[in-house]
């Protein structure tokens, strides 16, 4: 899977975020780690295909939700944007230092790590 650019998992902090609740808990039921969830996690956060921030392009009717929305929490729309842009950075922030953590090493180890099981009747392909 390491390398190979046909594995390329969707990587957002939402979904990052989500993965690893999903791994917490099964790697509990399974007696796993902490090390191995982050392992595994830190990896999909270094593979992953990310989203660089791109300026968009709106709508009239979208300047106007943003406009009504501003006022309506009485902040200017500078200041919304600006906070956006913040969020957005920080999560691109969140998502370098997971990467910059992973090694195949420490992937490898975890995957070895996880018992070769049947997967749940719910988890298996049809």
């Amino acid at each position: 899977m390491l390398g190979d650019p046909r594995w390329q998992p969707a990587v957002s902090v939402a979904l990052i975020l989500e993965y690893e609740a999903v791994a917490r808990r099964g790697a509990a039921r399974l007696g796993l780690a902490d090390w191995v969830v982050e392992s595994i996690v830190d990896m999909f956060s270094r593979v992953g295909l990310q989203h660089g921030i791109r300026p968009t392009t709106f709508g009239i009717s979208a300047d106007l939700r943003r406009t009504e929305f501003a006022a309506r929490e009485q902040i200017s729309l500078e200041e919304l944007v600006s906070d956006a842009l913040s969020e957005k950075f920080a999560g691109a922030e969140y998502l370098r230092r997971r990467a910059a953590r992973a090694s195949a090493e420490s992937f490898r180890a975890a995957l070895d790590q996880i018992p070769d099981t049947e997967p749940e009747p719910w988890d298996r392909l049809p």
